[in-house]
Parts: C-alpha cells; structure tokens; sequence
C-alpha cells in the first residue's frame, strides 16, 4: 500500500510506502523539481487486440538543478501481487497537483 503523505508549504512530497511489512518514507524536496509527470512501464500482449499490462506505475521529478539528480516514487509494481486498483488515476492527480505548485 502507498500512498502521497502531502505537500508541506510547496517544499517537499512525501511517500509513505509498506511493503512486506515494512514502512519507507521518501522525501522530494519540491525546490528541486522541474516537472512531476506519470512513468509506466508496461508489457504488450500476444494478440493484436488485446491492450498492453501495466507493470509500473511511478511519479518521476526531474531536476532542475546539478546537485540533485531527480527521484522516483513507486506506487504500483506487478511483482507485489496486487491488481491495479486506481493506481494510475492517482498518480495522474498528483502530477497535477505537484506541477500547478511548481508554477506557482
């Protein structure tokens, strides 16, 4: 289960992440950021008509500054056995969010 904590004052983002019975919290510090855009990672399928299998589902921050290299936050992984449970319909929202308080 993961989900986005909040945005404190247009500084930061934090995740709140338990997998396997641990908790992770990543921070992104917002002042760093250029843009915040959806990253999937999917697999085609066999059939011509059959649409592609989401494999990932994760919030990329570039920088836009040398001394940060960018994050990822990770909210859906096939590998966790879990379905797809508007994962990508999340992560659509919070981009939104994240690039409106970037242009302030």
């Amino acid at each position: 289960m993961t989900c986005l904590a909040s945005i404190r004052n247009a500084r930061c983002s934090s995740t709140s992440s338990e997998r396997e019975g641990r908790t992770s919290t990543q921070v992104v510090p917002l002042a760093h950021v250029h843009t915040c855009q959806v990253a999937r990672t999917e697999r085609g399928r066999k059939g011509a008509h059959e649409e592609n299998s989401i494999d990932r589902i994760e919030l990329s921050f570039t920088s836009k500054v040398k001394s940060w290299p960018g994050a990822s936050i990770l909210l859906f992984n096939t590998s966790y056995g879990t379905p797809l449970n508007g994962e990508l319909q999340f992560a659509e929202r919070w981009v939104g969010l994240v690039n409106g308080m970037l242009k302030g």
